[in-house]
């Protein structure tokens, strides 16, 4: 515990060396700068990095500050392209446009406070049409849920 960083990845290094599958894989350092590790991790579509600063010690049970996190906040914007009923709604079905085609991605539950809720359901209002929008959407599934227990799911589009 009382040696740094380095020499602890050494030790390690000497303990895997003849394991052929061990359960615990040691990573390579990289020496690059942020900024260039950063970029990769980017191009790579990495969530992101977690990193240790050079000659720190182990501190068990202790956040010194040694380690440093970095997330890399990848994003999509989405269209809502439906709901499911509730009250107001259940959840928001939700896609991405690629090749001029509207895909299915997920159905969005969490995150709506009530009165959120109900902002965005009156923003349905009138936008309601017949037909699927999406070109890809997934079969109904049965829902286990209340009085709808055994009654296919039921999907408004908006």
């Amino acid at each position: 515990m009382q040696e740094p960083l380095e020499r602890r990845r050494e030790t390690l290094r000497d303990i895997f060396k003849g394991i052929k599958a061990a359960p615990v894989a040691l990573s390579e350092t990289l020496d690059s700068s942020p900024t260039d590790l950063v970029r990769v991790a980017k191009e790579f579509g990495f969530e992101g990095i977690v990193a240790k600063r050079k000659g720190s010690f182990y501190e068990s049970g202790e956040r010194a500050g040694a380690w440093v996190k970095y997330k890399i906040n990848r994003g999509q914007e989405f269209v809502i392209g439906g709901y499911t009923p509730g009250n107001p709604f259940d959840a928001l079905i939700v896609g991405y446009y690629e090749g001029g085609k509207l895909l299915y991605a997920a159905k969005v539950r969490n995150g709506f406070v009530p009165v959120v809720r109900r902002e965005v359901a009156s923003k349905f209002k009138g936008l309601e049409i017949d037909t699927c929008p999406f070109s890809n959407l997934p079969e109904k599934k049965r829902t286990q849920v209340g009085a709808n227990k055994g009654r296919d799911e039921e999907l408004r589009l908006a």
